[in-house]
């Protein structure tokens, strides 16, 4: 399904998109540019496909508004480009439609992502305290696609069990889950004596240091290291489970 998503964009639209995301970059990150942009790709590609799916499925919006956060959140990391700082603002007026569950609204803005009109400001904003974001919301992108979540957490668990067979995929869940691991950091739960803070950010932490690791390694193409790969898959994956142990309610 992941794959899928990845290719869906069409005509002369889809031409004009693919240049404007080829020709991004973002220094401020931990992972290669073209990951960034790839992942962009993928996430306008995943919005276009809520669209459809919230013609039948309920909880929509809050996966829409968690995808649009975590396009506005790649393109922040490089404000120094004007294209930046117009694909942020975009993203977050599909944000800000997606909070009022306003799905065709929505819909409008998503089909500017690819073509965004210019900026404003180009100061960075705190996205995790904007539009009444959820730690929910994005710990639910996890999901199963036929949920409007983005599969990670199959594709996860089939990489650790069977190696990564797909290294675009491996990239794509690796540089989704870096940008996770950032929102998780920022909208944290409530802790108590057995549910701690350190045990919250130390495995969030080490998901944004496999997901990087992962990422990275796929980027590599038909160059990347299948060992390499899976190892890292398969340490990401534990950073999940310990975390869900103690954190996810029953």
């Amino acid at each position: 399904m992941l794959i899928a998503m990845r290719r869906r964009l069409l005509g002369a639209a889809a031409v004009a998109s693919l240049a404007f995301l080829a020709s991004t970059t973002t220094g401020a990150g931990p992972l290669p540019a073209e990951s960034y942009s790839r992942e962009t790709e993928a996430d306008i590609a995943h919005l276009e496909q809520l669209v459809e799916l919230a013609k039948t499925k309920k909880g929509v919006p809050g996966r829409m508004k968690a995808t649009a956060m975590l396009i506005a959140a790649n393109a922040q990391s490089n404000l120094a480009d004007a294209k930046m700082v117009a694909l942020r603002d975009q993203a977050l007026k599909v944000a800000e439609m997606a909070a009022k569950k306003n799905v065709d609204g929505a819909a409008k803005e998503i089909a500017l992502l690819k073509s965004p009109p210019a900026g404003g400001d180009k100061a960075p904003v705190k996205l995790a305290t904007m539009h009444k974001l959820d730690l929910a919301e994005v710990m639910n992108l996890f999901g199963a696609a036929a949920a409007g979540g983005m599969n990670i957490e199959k594709d996860l668990r089939d990489m650790k069990k069977n190696g990564v067979k797909d290294a675009k995929l491996a990239e794509l869940v690796g540089a989704r889950s870096v940008a996770i691991s950032d929102f998780a950091l920022e909208l944290p739960p409530e802790f108590t004596a057995k549910k701690k803070k350190s045990d919250w950010d130390g495995w969030t932490n080490d998901m944004k240091t496999h997901g990087t690791a992962l990422a990275t390694e796929a980027s590599k193409g038909t160059k990347a290291d299948a060992a390499k790969m899976k190892d890292s898959a398969g340490k990401l994956d534990a950073s999940c489970v310990n975390c869900h142990n103690v954190f996810r309610d029953p």
